[in-house]
This record gives structure tokens, sequence and C-alpha cells, in this order.
């Protein structure tokens, strides 16, 4: 698989030293379990769907240890019996975290726990010193979702036409909007984002926040004016004013709204008239890969 670097528990699963050389020669880090599940659709007369989920991440590790004497070789194997320990019994289960980063330069990491324990696989002049010996380790995590150790984070500039840009050019050359954002998310998943919003002017309740992609919005039964300051987390479901929580002004059947690839927003009030001078907005959020 295309990868640059790999770590668990936050330590390199290859490793050179005078002694020894631990070689990777397999980590399959893509690897989901999956299970197709039939479900009927309700009032359709019998239809059904079968949709394809995925239960979990599995991460295959394979490598070989070279080492010109028997003691390097053992050393190396220290190293390795100790990275992936396994747990006494009767103790919770131990997640770590496997860390990857592809030829983007994107880390992307995963909580996992070890499946199946380290496998010795040994030649037959294993007894002689500079023989090889090649290893097999299996991680598993409940969650298959990969996120991005790198926060993104978009700060808000001028626009076209009085309108607000982030990091990319807006979405229509003549905006009627002249308070769209434009978010540029790379996963393939839909993630939560946090929004941090610096009121420079007055806003009458309620306000909105609306996705022009998918017309799904989230809105507060709030008033904001200049100086106030609002804090939005749709991962952790909390909405600050001012450092002080206003979640229960959400307007319950608003939705939470998610960065899903290219992604624009658009801010307004009840007379649907924000201007870009009325705030200014940075956006924080981290990829996720499934």
């Amino acid at each position: 698989m295309i990868w640059t670097a790999y770590t668990f528990d936050w330590q390199g699963i290859s490793k050179r030293t005078d002694d020894f050389t631990i070689w990777l020669t397999l980590v399959n880090w893509r690897k989901l379990n999956t299970r197709d599940e039939q479900i009927l659709l309700q009032w359709t007369h019998g239809a059904t769907s079968s949709p394809t989920l995925a239960d979990a991440r599995v991460i295959e590790i394979e490598w070989i240890i070279e080492a010109d004497t028997r003691f390097g070789t053992s050393q190396a194997m220290d190293y390795l019996d100790k990275l992936f320990s396994l747990q006494a019994r009767g103790f919770e289960t131990e997640y770590k975290t496997f860390t990857v980063t592809d030829e983007q330069e994107r880390e992307w990491e995963i909580k996992a726990k070890i499946k199946q324990a380290i496998d010795y696989e040994l030649d037959e002049d294993d007894w002689q010193d500079g023989s090889d010996r090649r290893f097999r380790v299996v991680l598993q995590w409940d969650d298959p979702r990969y996120f991005s150790t790198v926060e993104n984070t978009f700060e808000a500039t001028g626009g076209i036409f009085g309108g607000v840009k982030l990091g990319a050019k807006m979405g229509f050359a003549l905006n009627d909007f002249a308070n769209e954002i434009t978010i540029i998310g790379t996963g393939n998943i839909a993630t939560p984002c946090r929004f941090s919003i610096q009121i420079n002017g007055n806003i009458s309740k309620p306000f909105k926040i609306l996705n022009l992609d998918t017309w799904r919005y989230l809105a507060i039964d709030e008033s904001f004016t200049n100086g106030d300051v609002l804090d939005i987390d749709t991962k952790l479901y909390t909405i600050m004013k001012n450092g002080a929580s206003i979640k229960s002004k959400r307007i319950s059947w608003s939705s939470w709204l998610l960065i899903d690839g290219i992604t624009r927003f658009w801010f307004y009030d009840i007379d649907g008239t924000i201007n870009a001078d009325d705030f200014v907005v940075d956006v924080y959020f981290s990829n996720v890969l499934l």
C-alpha cells in the first residue's frame, strides 16, 4: 500500500541500528472488515436494500530482521516484542495509536488493539549467525475510520463582491451571496468541524449557517452584536457565546453541519442581510478516511 512512514504507540515499526535492521515487507493498512446487510424498506411492499457496511479496520504488518549476529537478532526481537506486547488477563482492552504517513505528507491515525500476536517464521538455518527472521502481526480497531492528525484551519479573507473565501475561489463568479465561504476537505467521509466566529456587526435572530450543497442548516435563536464571539463544535455538539453555552438556543430541527469534500456555507440572519464585514470566521476540522 502507499505509505512513507508508520508508527505504533508513537514508535517506529521499522528500525535500524549498528547491530540490526528491521525491514518492513508489508503493511496493509487499507483493509476493511465489511458486511452486506439486507434491510427491509418501510412502506415499499417488501422492497429491500442491501448496503455494504464497514465494521472494522484490520492492519496486517510483516517484516524481516537482518543482523550479522544472533545477538543482534535477539535485540531486534526484544524491540518488537516490547512494542507489540500483549496484555495479562483481567485488564480492559488496551488500544494504542497506529499512524501512517502517505505520499501527500498527510498523517492518519487510528486506535488499534493487537488482534493476532507476533508470529515467528523461522528458517532451517535459524541457528546460524546472519540468519533472517520473518514476523507478522495483525492489529484491529472496531471503528474503521482513520482521522487526520493535522487539524485543517481555514481563515476567512476578502472575496468577490464583498464575499468571503476560505482557501478557494467562491463557488460562482457572480455570487449573489455576500457571505458564502468554501471549505476544501480531502477525506472520503463527512467530518464534523468547529466554527469560530468573531461578530463585527449586528445579527438578528435566528442566525443560520446553511450548507449550500445539501441545503441543511444550523439555526440558533440568538442575536449578536459587535464584539461577540460565537464558537460552534459539531463534533462535541456545543455552541458557545462569549464562553457561555447557548446550546439550548439551537433550533431543534436544524442540523449539526459537516464538511464533505468541497463544502460551501452561507451565513445569514432573519433578514438575510449579513455582510462580509459583519463577521470573521475560522473553520477547523480533520479529514476522515474510510
